[in-house]
């Protein structure tokens, strides 16, 4: 199955906003809503990523499994919606897996934005459908926040360079530790959170790593924690064939016993003889630059390198 790319967003252009896993503070997801636009895009928001919110209604979800499926496909067939962006992750993506036909986004590409728990419905889409996504911040996240920083400038920019085709390659220049075994590295770029990336395996969504560049990064999950899942993936055979490793943050999953995250990292793939690059900024930190999904990449001299688009145009 060839890949296939979204057009890219056209200042003016409409961004479909959906609440595809759990709700999201109200005041945080207008005030998302309103640096979208005054970055020079008009929003279309589906059902209310905010109705739910401080509820248990739909357990951790914005709303029913049907209900947010069916919202995605008619962001899907909506003329006038040329991206989407989701306004959180958190928990519920699983849900919807079963009710999207990925066939259906293949035929009416949209370029998909997020990162968390989105991580399962991107990389699904990925699998089922060979659609390129990003990683990249949600609306009432990083879009939301109010503080003036570097950071956020950074990050929203990285995401608003990707979707519109403006660059290619966020991390163009930069250097990073390799704390592999191997220099060298090319493949498509596939990855997000850990935790997502487990719970896909041997599923009908689940997804192959050979060939790939896998990237990581989890939030809140202790480092004999991480090792447990990618041992995990390990065990399913997904490292066999992988071609190299990028580290992004882990943030908040220290413990104050055992070995660390980069210890646990480094020796899980050190039998693998490839590269494994260690502190991108991409994750759930303050600085959360955005990462193409499904388009080539390549590892060389301890640097990123990227000649695809993640979009058409």
């Amino acid at each position: 199955m060839s890949i296939v790319r979204a057009p890219a967003l056209k200042k003016g252009g409409t961004v479909g906003v959906i609440a595809l896993a759990s709700p999201c503070d109200p005041s945080r997801l207008k005030l998302g809503l309103e640096r979208i636009q005054k970055l020079g895009f008009k929003t279309k928001v589906a059902l209310n990523p905010a109705a739910a919110y401080g509820k248990s209604t739909y357990l951790f979800s914005s709303d029913t499994a049907e209900n947010r499926a069916n919202a995605f496909v008619r962001l899907l067939k909506d003329g006038e919606v040329d991206a989407i962006i989701a306004a959180r992750g958190a928990y519920g993506s699983m849900e919807l897996l079963p009710l999207v036909d990925f066939e259906l986004l293949r035929s009416n590409p949209k370029c998909l934005v997020g990162l968390s728990d989105i991580t399962a419905f991107l990389i699904a889409a990925y699998a089922k459908a060979k659609i390129t996504s990003i990683h990249g911040a949600m609306v009432s996240g990083t879009f939301a926040n109010q503080e003036q920083s570097e950071n956020r400038e950074r990050t929203i920019n990285s995401v608003i360079d990707l979707i519109t085709g403006a660059k290619t390659n966020p991390f163009l220049g930069l250097n990073y530790e390799n704390i592999g075994t191997g220099a060298l590295a090319e493949g498509v770029l596939l990855g997000g959170s850990l935790t997502a990336l487990t719970l896909l395996l041997g599923t009908p969504w689940d997804y192959s790593l050979d060939g790939a560049i896998l990237f990581i990064e989890d939030v809140g999950e202790k480092p004999y924690r991480v090792l447990r899942m990618l041992n995990q993936l390990q065990s399913s055979g997904k490292f066999k064939k992988l071609a190299g490793v990028l580290v992004g943050e882990f943030k908040d999953c220290a413990h104050a016993h055992g070995p660390d995250i980069r210890t646990v990292i480094q020796n899980m793939f050190a039998p693998y003889k490839i590269p494994v690059l260690w502190g991108l900024p991409f994750g759930h930190g303050d600085l959360n630059i955005a990462v193409p999904i499904g388009v080539n990449a390549k590892i060389r001299d301890n640097q990123v390198e990227i000649e695809d688009k993640v979009v058409l145009g």
